[in-house]
């Protein structure tokens, strides 16, 4: 199957968090990633990418929204960002608020003060 790239929406299937000590500059550094299975992109098709506050409590079943990147052989994901999310839905409802305060004012009824 086929890998979409870009921002979707994904049931998952399965989770896995997995803890990882590799050694950086003299430093013992300690990761976890997060890999996936998700019911549209099926078995076959494991998806990566890093532990977070939002993934780990992923539930299996859950659906959720991801940006999927193929680097090479390998499928990643990151959650996208939620405060630009937000920002971006709290633009969209501004623009329309100031659409119907117009569309008063062509009426004659005066709008609502925001």
């Amino acid at each position: 199957m086929e890998v979409q790239e870009g921002l979707q929406e994904v049931t998952l299937t399965l989770i896995s968090h997995k803890k990882r000590t590799y050694e950086k500059d003299g430093e013992e550094q300690t990761v976890v990633n997060c890999s996936i299975k998700t019911e549209e992109y099926g078995d076959e098709v494991w998806i990566g990418g890093w532990e977070s506050d939002t993934t780990y409590g992923w539930r299996v079943g859950q659906m959720v929204e991801l940006e999927l990147e193929i680097k090479g052989d390998f499928v990643n994901f990151k959650a996208p960002n939620q405060e630009k999310k937000l920002k971006e839905e709290l633009d969209a409802k501004d623009e329309y608020i100031k659409k119907l305060q117009a569309q008063a004012a062509e009426a004659g009824v005066e709008p609502l003060p925001f």
